[in-house]
C-alpha cells in the first residue's frame, strides 16, 4: 500500500514538471533558431537549422557557405564567430568549428559558450 502511494506521489510529480517545462532546452530536438554569423560578410542574424545541416551554413545574406554559430564571452560580453579549424592537408573532411574557442578580445576560454537570441542585433 505505501509503496503504490509513493509510486503516486512520484507519477504526479512527473506529470507536473513535465507540464511546467515551458521554454526548456528539449535535447531530442531535430531543429531550432541558432544565432550565427558570416566570416565573409560579417553579417548576424538568426536561422533556423537542421541538426542534419551540414556546417558551415549558407549565409543568408550574402549566399557564400561560411555562416557559422556565434560564441559569446561571459566575461567581457564579446559576441563572435570562431575561426573555423581546417582540416589538415590531403584529409577529405569538412571545416569544423572549434569545441572550447578563446575569446579574441581578453583570451578567455572558460566562460565561452552559445550566443543566445538575444545577442542577434
Amino acid at each position: 500500500m505505501l509503496f503504490s502511494a509513493g509510486l503516486m506521489c512520484l507519477a504526479l510529480a512527473g506529470g507536473i514538471w513535465y507540464s511546467s517545462r515551458g521554454d526548456a532546452v528539449e535535447m531530442d530536438r531535430r531543429s531550432w533558431d541558432q544565432p550565427c554569423g558570416c566570416l565573409s560578410c560579417s553579417a548576424r542574424y538568426l536561422t533556423h537549422v537542421n541538426l542534419s545541416d551540414p556546417r558551415p551554413w549558407t549565409c543568408e545574406k550574402c549566399g557564400k557557405p561560411t555562416a557559422w554559430p556565434l560564441k559569446k564571452c561571459n566575461d567581457c560580453k564579446l559576441v563572435f564567430v570562431p575561426a573555423p579549424i581546417e582540416p589538415s592537408a590531403g584529409a577529405d573532411e569538412p571545416s569544423r568549428a572549434p569545441a572550447m574557442p578563446a575569446c579574441p578580445k581578453c583570451g578567455g576560454v572558460n566562460s565561452v559558450g552559445a550566443a543566445l537570441k538575444e545577442d542577434v542585433s
